[in-house]
């Protein structure tokens, strides 16, 4: 029981974190007019973060779940972090130069503003993390 109490106050703290960091401001793709997520809507992403990790999906969460289910979001993060900078190293010669990094983000960036109008909107970043379609601070579906 300690375990799911203190388990649930990290992940309460982690959503309240995010929700501060990713909050209004002039260069993130949010507009400004974005306001703070409520105590319910931070609950419900928390609670799918729960279903996430419920690896058995028994209604519990084992300490061996969290361990497995941070090593299988470790692993991804690894390979998607392996492909970038293989992306990035552009003359193949193993290092990214700055100007290297900065073509790699331009290029990504590129990527993403789907309109073309050199800035990255909030649609455009909604669909480009799966979040397309649902309201702002909506938890996302599983």
């Amino acid at each position: 029981m300690k375990t799911s109490v203190t388990l649930f106050a990290v992940l309460a703290m982690t959503g309240a974190a995010s929700a501060y960091a990713f909050g209004p401001g002039k260069n993130g793709p949010f507009d400004g007019a974005r306001t703070p997520p409520s105590i319910e809507e931070m609950a419900d992403r928390q609670a799918e973060r729960f279903m996430k990790m419920d690896l058995n999906q028994d209604g519990q969460v084992s300490r061996e779940e969290i361990e497995e289910f941070r090593a299988q979001m470790r692993e991804k993060r690894s390979g998607e972090r392996a492909d970038r900078f293989a992306k990035a190293d552009a003359n193949g010669d193993g290092l990214v130069s700055q100007m290297e990094m900065k073509a790699a983000a331009k290029a990504q960036m590129v990527k993403l503003d789907t309109d073309g109008d050199g800035v990255l909107s909030r649609k455009e970043a909604r669909k480009a993390f799966g979040r397309e379609g649902m309201p702002p601070h909506a938890p996302a579906e599983s």
